[in-house]
């Protein structure tokens, strides 16, 4: 009986730390070497070692939704004629078994798992801040991969563990929509993640900590967010000038900006420069779309067309366990940088789709109305 419960703590051991390890190595998606990432590859790893260890067996493989692999197979089939860059065609196909394999119970991180994650993400952005403005120097956490960091211009932008601060912000939006807020009491992580982002001085990241904050107030969680904003108002006049005159002058030459130029520019000419079904249907995955800006919605209309990117809406809006998160993340999907070849955009979206009940107990509250209404009635 020892050995029975001994045997157990050490799964129930090795366990947390595949899942930790897995969600920690995909949330750092912005470390290359060689043009690999580094991270995705040892996520990959663990995943595999996890499934050789625990719960490889053929039974299971049965219950993998073979709708779900025979679209990506035919969207896989169409990129490879369409593209020359076959590992990202690859790197789609596999990412669509694992938004089935990473939903599965045991490969799911714990929410204190995710608290974890997210507290190594902003201890790493403020250690970087709080260094710039002490000694004078930027803490380069990618110094091993021979890449500069995005983080000077006119202005100090301190991105923690990724390369410019629009990416760190996006990625800690992931982690904080893998949070369940009922289990938040009071959102004070959610309103530093926001605070950080604020301090990030990137366009986007006020965005996303606008939309951190519709969910804050959605659930009634408004204490933290104010208290936490509340150290902007010790800020130096000069810095809030410095900073407010860099964001202004973003905003009002937007058309001009470099990074909305890139990331958004030609996205209009997607839709004057292809046939008919190719904006309905795509060219599959790994197509080419950089020419009509790089962001999320340019590389999934180029992939599957408007038909797939709306199916693809309808159903996360479905199956998210918060119609709200559903809503913000596929937003922030869109503008955003497309990460659709990451190990992280699976397990984002099989964590916030894996919790959903929302219809089940909608019904359920609707069965229970009902034969409440009859027993009365009788």
């Amino acid at each position: 009986m020892q050995d029975q419960d001994r045997n157990s703590v050490v799964r129930s051991w090795w366990l947390t730390a595949f899942q930790f390890l897995i969600l920690l190595f995909f949330s750092m998606f912005d470390f290359y070497k060689s043009g690999v990432r580094i991270f995705d590859i040892a996520a990959f790893i663990i995943i595999i070692i996890f499934l050789l260890i625990y719960f490889f067996d053929l039974k299971s493989l049965q219950t993998i939704p073979v709708i779900l692999l025979a679209v990506a197979g035919i969207y896989a089939s169409f990129g490879l004629l369409s593209s020359e860059n076959y590992l990202t065609v690859f790197a789609l196909f596999i990412n669509c078994f694992l938004l089935y394999l990473l939903s599965q119970k045991e490969l799911r991180p714990s929410q204190n798992q995710i608290i974890i994650v997210l507290l190594i993400h902003l201890a790493f952005f403020f250690l970087q801040l709080f260094y710039f403005y002490a000694v004078g120097d930027v803490v380069n956490y990618h110094y091993f991969t021979d890449i500069d960091p995005r983080l000077e211009s006119s202005i100090f932008r301190p991105a923690g563990l990724f390369y410019e601060p629009a990416i760190y912000c996006y990625a800690l939006f992931i982690l904080t929509t893998m949070l369940d807020p009922k289990k938040s009491k009071y959102g004070f992580l959610e309103a530093v993640v926001m605070f950080s982002m604020v301090l990030s001085v990137s366009l986007l990241g006020f965005l996303f900590a606008t939309f951190i904050f519709i969910r804050l107030v959605f659930n009634k969680k408004f204490i933290a967010p104010i208290l936490c904003l509340l150290p902007i108002i010790f800020v130096s006049k000069e810095q809030f000038e410095m900073i407010f005159i860099f964001i202004e002058s973003r905003v009002l030459d937007l058309g001009s900006d470099a990074s909305a130029e890139g990331r958004y520019g030609d996205f209009f000419n997607l839709f004057s420069s292809e046939n008919l079904i190719y904006h309905l249907v795509g060219r599959g995955f790994g197509a080419s779309f950089e020419q009509f800006g790089s962001s999320g919605a340019s590389a999934a209309i180029s992939a599957v067309g408007v038909v797939g990117v709306v199916l693809f809406a309808g159903w996360l809006f479905f199956k998210s366990r918060e119609l709200l998160v559903g809503i913000l993340s596929l937003i922030a999907i869109m503008i955003s940088a497309p990460i659709f070849s990451y190990g992280i955009f699976p397990y984002w979206i099989a964590n916030i789709i894996c919790h959903s009940n929302r219809l089940r107990n909608a019904m359920s509250e609707q069965k229970i109305k009902k034969s409440m209404h009859e027993d009365i009635g009788q």
